[in-house]
């Protein structure tokens, strides 16, 4: 900028000798224009060789230009190898890993995938690349899923080149319209779940006749009134609990068992909730009464759910048998049974019961697992009861929440969904 105004300046001054400033100007910007557009075609030039080409000698502006543009080139070549270099150690670490990763673009195109996406997924480098992820795998539920707002919830659908092979998938937003599908191989753990569930099911199913016989034996001489038996009478009477115990522990097994299965075809048809609640606590009013437990019922008579009456008698049952049987004397339960705020419903069993410690409230839906073994034993319970319940929600696709004081009591709420909802409007346009 200096050497522009020195060259101005001077101009001036020899028009002002000469007597000619205005052709001694124009001489001048001409002049300027020149030195300018000779530069420019030194930049052009240097631009085009490429980013290992020295900069061009040039003084005044024109050298600060070509100094300030190969430093910003020369930094941004080194940024530029770094990312290459970490994008490279990401592609290594990924094509390593056993889940395929596949990164997709805006509409869902794909932009790059690892080697276990070409093993699960069966997707092809030089053929897919660039496709809509819906064009190659077709599966209904992927499409479903994929086509809602990504998420964190994973879903379970067949290999597209092996329907053996079970991959659960994840869709997980990114930023800039990018998302990132997850598929991980869980044919395995699937095995090992349903060889479980068949062991634990027909091990039950075995144990029941051998156990109904030996508990009719047991109640035959309870009440065969021999005097020869009354020094071992309460021994019998221990062993015809007992027995009981395992009775009620087998049934629950087999009926988890059952709920478990969820390939299993389900006969789903309006069930009355207001009715069934009530059939649950007239069975268990003498109980209730034996303790002095006071039941209250508020239920909408008019809202139904769509489901299988006998696993949600199952589940409804369970939370009724559990109040009655952690709520001490003289205490208290409510049921309620109403319509949500989003068109849902939920049935709530609140208790004044003992409470459960915050520390166990994760845990409590688990197979067999006790807050306090001792209590719960002496009270009937067979640690079964709330997997039940959590496992026929999950196939009416519903939740269930707990909330808990200690010596307050408890709140077990089961949420169902809108669409697993009757009211009345639904039926009058059914």
């Amino acid at each position: 900028m200096e050497t522009v105004i020195f060259i101005i300046i001077a101009g001036l001054f020899v028009g002002l000798i000469a007597g000619e400033i205005a052709w001694t100007l124009v001489i001048t910007l001409l002049l300027l224009v020149g030195w300018n557009l000779f530069y420019q075609r030194k930049l052009l030039g240097w631009l085009q060789k490429g980013r290992n080409a020295p900069p061009p000698e040039a003084r005044g502006m024109w050298g600060e230009i070509f100094h300030m543009l190969h430093r910003r080139q020369q930094s941004h070549h080194r940024r530029k190898k770094r990312l290459a270099q970490m994008v490279g150690r990401f592609q290594e670490m990924t094509s390593a890993l056993p889940d395929a990763a596949v990164l997709l673009g805006e509409n869902g195109t794909i932009v790059w995938f690892n080697q276990a996406a070409k093993q699960l997924l069966g997707l092809h480098r030089s053929t897919d690349s660039g496709q809509r992820i819906g064009n190659l795998l077709r599966h209904p539920l992927f499409l479903q899923q994929f086509n809602t707002e990504a998420g964190e919830a994973g879903f379970n659908i067949p290999s597209p080149i092996d329907e053996n092979i079970s991959l659960q998938v994840w869709h997980i937003p990114l930023a800039q319209n990018q998302s990132l599908l997850i598929a991980r191989d869980v044919s395995q753990q699937q095995q090992l779940e349903q060889m479980r569930r068949d062991f634990v099911a027909n091990v039950s199913h075995e144990m029941r006749t051998p156990l109904t016989v030996i508990r009719g034996f047991i109640e035959t001489m309870i009440d065969s009134q021999d005097p020869d038996l009354e020094a071992w009478i309460d021994s019998v009477e221990m062993m015809a609990q007992q027995s009981g115990r395992m009775e009620n522990l087998i049934d629950d097994l087999l009926l988890l068992s059952k709920v478990e299965r969820r390939q299993e075809q389900r006969e789903l048809q309006q069930v009355v909730v207001s009715s069934l609640i009530k059939e649950i606590v007239n069975g268990g009013q003498p109980l209730a009464d034996e303790k002095g437990i006071q039941v209250e019922l508020e239920l909408d008579d008019e809202l139904r759910l769509l489901g299988n009456e006998r696993e949600l008698y199952s589940a409804f049952n369970n939370l009724f048998t559990n109040a009655i049987r952690y709520t001490p004397a003289d205490g208290k339960i409510q049921i309620t049974w109403r319509q949500n705020d989003n068109c849902g419903a939920t049935l709530s069993v609140v208790d004044s019961g003992i409470g459960i410690p915050p520390q166990h409230l994760n845990r409590i839906t688990e197979r067999f697992y006790r807050v306090d073994v001792g209590r719960s034993r002496d009270m009937g319970g067979t640690g079964l009861g709330l997997a039940i319940v959590k496992h026929v929600l999950n196939r009416h696709n519903a939740q269930l929440k707990v909330e808990s004081r200690l010596n307050v009591g408890s709140r077990f709420s089961c949420q169902f969904d809108p669409d697993q909802v009757i009211n009345a409007e639904k039926r009058v346009a059914v």
